[in-house]
């Protein structure tokens, strides 16, 4: 395993972890106040972001899988619910339960023809990601949420532009999982009318995956845990109890 650098915040020391992993757009703050939720009922919260270095999608999930001493609950958005894949079919043993939100069942479906774009960023102003990743954006990514959509361009005016490269190449040369292991509680979580996964990848992951549970929540676009993190929370709890 190749050691990476990457922000994390640790909260509680509770017997059960839960772990919180981003998208592409997101940071260690992305579920700061859903985890603040699982805080309060005794969890360990560990929150992560994403290497500002170059880094691989495989390497980061084995880099998390160090940080659980036990099996957690491993917590992925669009993004990061790739990265929680991987960790599963790497290391399914240190996964209790695995919750994926608004993600998709391959890096190769979610880019399509982009693919070869974020390639040849290599040899382009990285500024033009910012650019490119702003025109694509559109108010049904937010579920018409203003707030969310301040937050997610905040982040975007803040964030170095070779810092987004480095995710983008991440996922461009992530491996294809072609075999999920069976046997681990799976929770997919979708939200009504969100543009990024169409409806095809939505049934490809979830034949893929075979999950215990599938939820769809009516509102928040991209971003439910944004849009009501009290109302992600307790739907969260709610399955994982089951």
């Amino acid at each position: 395993m190749k050691g990476l650098n990457y922000p994390k915040v640790v909260e509680g020391d509770g017997k059960s972890t839960i772990l919180f992993i981003p998208g592409l757009l997101g940071d260690e703050n992305s579920f700061e106040e859903v985890g603040k939720y699982f805080l309060q009922d005794g969890y360990k919260v560990i929150r992560v972001s994403y290497p500002c270095h170059p880094f691989s999608l495989q390497d980061f999930a084995e880099n998390l899988l160090s940080e659980l001493d036990s099996p957690a609950t491993v917590v992925g958005t669009s993004m990061g619910g790739y990265v929680a894949q991987l960790m599963a079919r790497t290391e399914p043993g240190k996964i209790k339960n695995l919750v994926l939100v608004n993600t998709f069942p391959s890096a190769r479906s979610i880019l399509g023809s982009t693919r070869w774009l974020v390639k040849l960023f290599r040899f382009l102003p990285k500024s033009l990601i910012k650019s490119q990743i702003k025109r694509g954006i559109k108010d049904e990514h937010f579920g018409g949420n203003r707030k969310i959509r301040e937050k997610i361009e905040r982040f975007l005016e803040s964030v170095e532009p070779s810092v987004l490269y480095y995710r983008l190449q991440a996922l461009a040369d992530a491996p294809d999982i072609r075999c999920f292991p069976e046997g681990i509680h799976t929770i997919v979580f979708y939200t009504k009318g969100d543009p990024t996964i169409p409806e095809s990848m939505k049934e490809q992951l979830i034949e893929k995956v075979n999950p215990h549970l599938v939820y769809e929540f009516e509102e928040g676009g991209h971003f439910p845990y944004l849009h009501n993190p009290e109302k992600f929370y307790k739907i969260l709890k709610s399955a994982l109890e089951e």
